[in-house]
């Protein structure tokens, strides 16, 4: 015990074993270098060790920013800590000097692995192995020992501090709540819906710059997420930039939390973006994984998320998601089983884009949305698939529902359908905005210079013959949102389509109808007049 408590006494902090890891680390790499034909199996243990030497870093970093935690330790247990990690750091530089010797006296003979076997046999690679191993055993523990000091507060959903920071503007309420030991900064909520909320994630939701600050500033952890996409930067970027006037307080809370307190922001995080296009360039420059160098494959998934949404500047986005200013060929043509192309992507979104106008105003001229129908015309005259089918089963209330599977005629309804259903606005209206919406979509079509009579004779092939879904849910494919097509007729211009839908009223008044004429039931042994 006395050997324990000695560690902290000599004032050996995490800083500096820290620092001693990621000199050993940065040897060991060079040295691997050197030796190239080393066993994959040493290069996968160096690697562990590199991330387990960043989680280090986050330590000394949070020790840093919240001194005063290390107070509050059961001294006996951050000995532990410390012990652990001083003797992996100190194995840990052994073997790099120890190897560190053994590849500089073999630099006169040989750079490679293949010469250097008569001093690195077989037996002695398996001893540095096992060396390694054990320096990677006890920096575990000393990780998992330390993580074990920090514990949370399970605190009711509803208290007076989530609500001041949801609020944003009682900076001194709350200060005097943590003051008087009423709140913290390791608080975490449990919502009625099931969700847990630190006041961090509130104030990133919630886009509020100052909460955001003082929150940090009190040691709020920067990266707390029970999944990754829930860490405060990524709520931050989902939630905290579509309000009016947020662009701006926002960014500079994104900064704030990358590069000063290194919040990892995840790039997929960005698909769910509703901002300005300034906005989406800057957080483009802040991702864990530089924007541009990642893969095409997931910058068109983040553009087809984008469009999904709808946002007005929906095409501006586009633009720069997947290229700076344009939309290469590739992209337009790149199609996946579950998510579709950018063509489903933007018939949705159009789709989408009409509806919430038609909730607002009533019928609305499709010339209001030329940014969208011009990305239409963009897609397809550069050769879009019409015909390309989304597919993939879709999960309602937890069960495994039949495989939906559309081409993009059918996102463009599936989006209007979307918002009308959150609205309950059905009926009369939703066929006169149903009318114009494929009125609109087929005469961009032709304009590209799509033959409309065999567009429509391929489509209503693929209707009668493929198991095409028979009918267009909103994106989440929620059950109450069906709308059954019941009618496809087509011709050489636009106003020879016609698709009839039977919308969800209709179809509820059916089965009313079926139970008022099903013949009366008696029960056995019921009283019968």
């Amino acid at each position: 015990m006395a050997e324990l408590v000695g560690v902290v006494a000599s004032g050996i902090s995490i800083a500096a074993l820290a620092v001693q890891i990621a000199q050993s680390v940065a040897k060991l790499k060079s040295y691997w270098d050197e030796v190239k034909e080393a066993p994959e199996e040493i290069r996968n243990l160096v690697e562990e060790i590199e991330d387990l030497q960043s989680l280090f870093l986050d330590i000394e970093q949070d020790q840093r920013r919240n001194p005063i935690s290390s107070m509050i330790y059961d001294p006996t247990t951050l000995s532990r800590c410390l012990e652990n990690c001083r003797r992996g750091a100190n194995r840990l530089k052994e073997l790099t000097d120890d190897l560190g010797m053994e590849v500089d006296a073999t630099k006169k003979l040989t750079r490679r692995w293949t010469g250097a076997k008569l001093f690195l046999k077989k037996d002695k690679i398996e001893k540095y192995k096992a060396r390694l191993e054990s320096a990677i055993r006890l920096l575990s523990l000393s990780y998992q020992c330390y993580t074990s000091l920090r514990t949370y507060n399970i605190v009711p959903g509803q208290t007076l501090a989530l609500a001041i920071v949801r609020a944003g503007h009682d900076l001194k309420g709350l200060q005097q709540l943590f003051d008087s030991g009423k709140a913290s900064v390791y608080d975490i909520h449990y919502l009625d819906w099931g969700d847990r909320l630190s006041l961090l994630q509130a104030a990133t939701t919630y886009g509020n710059l100052s909460m955001i600050r003082f929150l940090l500033e009190r040691g709020a952890e920067a990266n707390l997420g029970w999944r990754r996409m829930d860490a405060p930067v990524n709520r931050l970027v989902s939630n905290g930039f579509f309000k009016e006037g947020a662009s701006t307080d926002s960014i500079e809370a994104a900064r704030l939390l990358v590069d000063t307190y290194e919040a990892e922001l995840e790039l997929s995080t960005l698909g769910a973006f509703r901002g300005t296009r300034e906005a989406f360039q800057v957080l483009q420059k802040l991702t864990d994984v530089p924007y541009y160098q990642s893969s095409l494959e997931r910058r068109i998934n983040i553009a087809i998320n984008l469009a999904r949404w709808a946002p007005d500047n929906g095409p501006e986005l586009l633009s720069i998601a997947i290229e700076p200013g344009f939309i290469p060929r590739t992209a337009i043509r790149y199609a996946s089983a579950e998510i579709g192309t950018l063509l489903h992507a933007v018939a949705y979104a159009v789709g989408r884009a009409m509806g919430t106008e038609g909730v607002r105003n009533g019928i609305v001229p499709m010339e209001d949305l030329p940014g969208w129908r011009q990305l239409i015309r963009e897609l397809v005259s550069q050769g879009a698939n019409l015909h390309s089918l989304r597919r993939g089963s879709r999960r309602q209330w937890g069960q495994e529902c039949q495989e939906a599977l559309w081409t993009p005629i059918y996102d463009l309804f599936a989006g209007l359908i979307s918002v009308h259903i959150q609205h309950w606005c059905v009926g009369a209206h939703l066929s006169e905005l149903s009318h114009s919406l494929l009125k609109t979509w087929l005469e961009d079509l032709e304009a590209s210079g799509v033959d409309l009579l065999e567009y429509g004779k391929k489509e209503r092939a693929m209707h009668d013959h493929l198991p095409i879904s028979q009918n267009c849910r909103d994106i989440n494919g929620e059950a109450y949102s069906k709308l059954y097509l019941v009618e496809f007729t087509y011709g050489a211009s636009p106003d020879d389509w016609h698709l009839s839908f039977l919308d969800p009223a209709d179809f509820y008044a059916g089965q009313f109808c079926e139970m008022v004429d099903r013949p009366e039931v008696i029960m056995p042994g019921s009283w019968v007049d």
